[in-house]
């Protein structure tokens, strides 16, 4: 069983086994005495087919075995088969599927993939939803309220289920422009405000009388035509209190004991000064012959109320009817009963002038808001040759004139009151009253400030952030209203689609023009499907047409559409007391409305105007230099406005030249006064004849103005003439 066998050092080795392997692996091969052998086995082999499994042998020979393999992808879209020599094949088809898409619909095997052939439509058929497909869910539809916004501030949009049609119900009250707020009623300012109409009441109108009551005893409050009137009192203020002595009965009258066989005492008979009484410190009117004795006593009037403003006056009648020794007979004490003070007011200086009437008057002005008590101190020391009667008082009284005490410097309205101080205020003395015990007695009745009493002194600090009219609310803003509310505190409310430029008025839409027209913004559609998508509300002046998926807006030619007129005033309205506001130096003389004027020379229209002057004297004399401002509200000038210009017509009846007598024309822009005059009285200006006057206001287009009207006598002479009369005041523009 070896091949190649050979000898060595006389020694047979054996050579390499011989090869037996017949190449059947079903075969087990063997050398046996030389002779190789092959013996069948039923070993596992292979037939050479991949889609057998489990091959054996059998009889020397390689058998297929019973078992194929598992060719299954779990691909639907595949064709599964085992090839002899290729074994398994996953051969794509193009069977129906489901790709487990909601969104898609069918679904086909391409490629070995199950995809959608199209994709599902969701629609529901609701224009209120917004419809979608989920590839879990399939089709949803969710509620969306842009699909029903009608871009109208002044409705609520929704969605009316199961229907799905959009409905737009209108917000009560509500307002996009100024406009839109006019409820015709002259009595009220009608604003647009954070899209709310609000109808304020503008203090001009009246059902009663009572609706008029300006709180002053120096007008007649009446109601006319539903228009309040206040034309000055008649006959002027009576006396706030007044005693002639008449009569025995002095009720709250203190009269102190006797001194001496002296008393107060009421007389009747011959020695009044008016009427038929007086009142007399001695011996009941007796002579007072064989008295040397010093008798002093102090008689006291019933406390009473000294008013606010203007001028209070104590006047009364005395006189000394004895001989003696020199003293002062009669000393006039102002008390203050709440803190025990007592100042001398007046006395009087003893004089061997017998039996003559003596008036005298004490102001007590600076004791506004006081309750106060007169004293009447008499003093007498008669010789005993004395045929006299003693001390006499008639006729006091207490009155009250609107006009405050004329002053042009603080030192004129001093007062010996030393718990009272004096100021020149607009050519009157105002005084006020400092002394206190408690804080109560300090409340000077305004709301924005706190009143404190400290030391026996009143302080009155004032109140961060307190109001008392719009006018501390002011912001300069034209596009707020400024509004002092019922709390003392400013709001400064935007005025809905308010503007100064066209800057202010961007909606950030490419369909709309833009524009800023009087004040207010305006935004044009451009884009449109229907001619319905482009209505401006403006039928009169533009026709409304969509043309190629564009906006267009032709204008009708109907007459007024250019509004030449821009702003109007000729002082005739139920407004015309309001239409400006008025600052003037002197009481009683000054800008105020008048209507009707009087005539010559009459209005320029109508029958009111712009007056400076007194309507009852009809001069502007106040006896002393006085000046005074009447402003408009504020305009703006359309910033598309063709040449325009503020005119109205003038009357003056004053010293011609430019050194007295002077009124000129000042402008506020976007709410800061200009330093120069835009116009001003010249030694061209005519007097007692009406004239038209202009100012251009062309640099000032798309801008808020104010215009202001100063007048200044610069002197206190020659003020008898009519005064100023200002008429039909606007600002206008040239249209086409």
């Amino acid at each position: 069983c070896t091949v190649g066998d050979g000898c060595s050092g006389g020694t047979c080795y054996a050579g390499s086994p011989k090869f037996c392997d017949d190449g059947n692996p079903c075969t087990n091969d063997a050398c046996s005495l030389g002779t190789c052998t092959s013996a069948n086995n039923n070993n596992l082999c292979d037939d050479g087919d991949p889609c057998t499994l489990g091959d054996a042998c059998v009889l020397g020979a390689c058998k297929a075995g019973s078992s194929a393999p598992v060719c299954d992808d779990a691909n639907l879209c595949t064709d599964d088969s085992c090839q002899k020599y290729f074994g398994c094949q996953n051969n794509p088809n193009s069977l129906a599927c489901n790709d487990n898409n909601a969104c898609t619909s069918g679904d086909v095997c391409k490629g070995g993939l199950c995809s959608g052939a199209t994709s599902v439509v969701c629609d529901d058929k609701n224009g209120c939803t917004k419809d979608t497909c989920d590839p879990t869910k399939g089709c949803q539809s969710a509620p969306d309220p842009a699909l029903c916004d009608d871009k109208n501030v002044c409705t609520t949009d929704s969605c009316a289920a199961p229907a799905g049609t959009c409905s737009h119900a209108a917000i009560a009250n509500c307002c996009a422009k100024q406009a839109d707020c006019d409820d015709g009623s002259a009595c009220t300012t009608d604003l647009c405000l954070a899209n709310q109409c609000q109808h304020a009441s503008n203090g001009t109108c009246c059902s009663v009388d009572a609706d008029c009551k300006d709180d002053s005893l120096c007008t007649s409050d009446t109601c006319v035509l539903g228009k309040c009137q206040h034309p000055a009192a008649t006959p002027p203020p009576a006396p706030l209190a007044s005693v002639g002595f008449e009569s025995a009965d002095l009720p709250n009258w203190v009269t102190p004991a006797a001194v001496n066989s002296f008393v107060w005492k009421q007389i009747s008979g011959n020695k009044f000064a008016t009427g038929s009484g007086a009142i007399n410190f001695g011996k009941s009117g007796a002579a007072l012959s064989g008295s040397q004795v010093s008798s002093q006593a102090e008689l006291l009037s019933p406390t009473f109320g000294v008013p606010v403003g203007g001028t209070t006056t104590l006047t009364l009648q005395y006189k000394q009817d004895w001989t003696g020794s020199s003293t002062t007979p009669l000393t006039v004490t102002i008390k203050v009963p709440s803190t025990g003070k007592t100042w001398t007011a007046y006395s009087a200086t003893y004089s061997t002038t017998l039996k003559a009437w003596t008036a005298i008057s004490v102001d007590l002005t600076p004791f506004g808001g006081q309750s106060v008590q007169i004293g009447f101190k008499a003093s007498i020391y008669a010789a005993s040759t004395s045929t006299g009667t003693g001390l006499w008082l008639d006729d006091v009284a207490v009155g009250w004139s609107c006009t405050p005490k004329p002053c042009s410097v603080d030192s004129t309205c001093s007062t010996t009151a030393t718990c009272a101080t004096g100021q020149c205020i607009s050519g009157g003395c105002t005084y006020q009253y400092l002394c206190c015990a408690t804080a109560a007695e300090c409340d000077d009745k305004i709301a924005c400030t706190t009143d404190t009493c400290t030391s026996g002194k009143c302080a009155h600090a004032k109140s961060t952030g307190c109001c008392l009219s719009a006018t501390d609310c002011s912001d300069t803003s034209t596009c707020t209203q400024d509004t002092c509310g019922a709390d003392n505190k400013c709001a400064n409310t935007t005025i809905t689609d308010c503007c100064t430029s066209v800057s202010q008025c961007n909606d950030n839409d490419a369909c709309t023009v833009d524009s800023c027209s009087g004040g207010l913004c305006s935004h044009q559609n451009t884009c449109c499907k229907a001619d319905a998508d482009c209505n401006d509300k403006d039928d009169k002046c533009t026709i409304d047409t969509c043309v190629a998926g564009a906006c267009k807006y032709t204008s009708t030619g109907a007459a007024g559409c250019c509004l030449p007129t821009v702003y109007s005033e000729a002082f005739d309205g139920n407004n015309a007391a309001t239409a400006f506001t008025y600052v003037n130096s002197a009481l009683g003389v000054g800008w105020g409305a008048w209507n009707p004027v009087a005539s010559p020379p009459g209005a320029k229209s109508s029958t009111g105007a712009l007056y400076y002057g007194n309507p009852s004297t009809k001069t502007f004399d106040s006896g002393s230099a006085n000046s005074g401002t009447a402003k408009s509200a504020k305009i703006v000038v359309p910033s598309a406005a063709n040449s325009p210009k503020l005119s109205f017509n003038l009357y003056m009846d004053t010293e011609s030249g430019v050194s007295y007598d002077m009124l000129s024309v000042y402008l506020y822009v976007d709410g800061i006064k200009q330093g120069t005059a835009a116009w001003t009285k010249s030694s061209s200006t005519t007097m007692q004849a009406w004239q038209a006057v202009a100012v251009d206001l062309t640099a000032y287009k798309g801008k808020s103005v104010e215009f202001e009207f100063l007048f200044n006598t610069n002197d206190a002479v020659s003020n008898s003439g009519l005064g100023v009369l200002i008429d039909d005041v606007a600002v206008v523009q040239t249209c086409p």
